[in-house]
């Protein structure tokens, strides 16, 4: 990945965001290179952002065009009906999921819905997105799932401070499947009603 256009995007990506007032998450290879390393991870394949299906605008695809990126629905009618999993915008080369962090509150879980199912473990702790925190990241504030060294020792085990190229830090995330947070999610969907 080139680190000079991510970090274009990710800032022209955060002005969007705040102009349409979205609350949004670093999270996983994006967040565990701010933590670490102060900027994103080279060999990344792309930007990672977590945002709550309430505070998401059916604008976003205008606001992004506008700004010259790519938008591309993630959707998946086949498992999740009407639920959205969020957009993948693309510019310079660079893509960046924006994935909708939807709320269980049988288990007080948050869970993305994954473009592929079963891909890897997508559920997380509610606790980890409560309340606001924030670190400085290229220069701006950005909200971080608190606190991220325990959320990042979760995803990417007791190692995760150590850089690794090999993708190895994926075997601590299990599959499963997604067919009861679903069922649940569209028998319910008041809880996660988006403007």
């Amino acid at each position: 990945m080139d680190i000079g256009n991510a970090m274009k995007n990710f800032l022209e990506i955060d002005e969007i965001l705040n102009r349409c007032e979205i609350k949004y998450y670093l999270s996983e290879g994006t967040l565990l290179g701010a933590i670490r390393d102060g900027n994103f991870i080279a060999w990344d394949h792309d930007l990672d952002l977590r945002v709550e299906p309430t505070d998401w605008k059916s604008s976003m695809r205008e606001e992004f065009e506008r700004s010259g990126f790519q938008y591309l629905d993630a959707i998946c009618p086949k498992l999740y009906q009407d639920k959205s999993s969020g957009c993948v915008v693309i510019k310079r080369d660079i893509h960046t999921d924006v994935a909708l962090n939807y709320y269980y509150p049988p288990e007080d879980l948050r869970l993305t819905l994954p473009h592929r199912p079963n891909t890897h473990n997508t559920l997380r702790p509610a606790r980890f997105y409560r309340g606001d925190h924030f670190i400085d990241f290229l220069g701006i504030k950005v909200r971080v799932p608190y606190p991220p060294e325990e959320y990042l020792q979760m995803l990417y085990g007791k190692d995760w401070r150590i850089p690794r190229k090999d993708n190895c830090y994926l075997s601590c995330q299990k599959p499963i499947s997604m067919e009861k947070y679903i069922k649940y999610l569209l028998r319910h969907p008041e809880i996660n009603q988006g403007k």
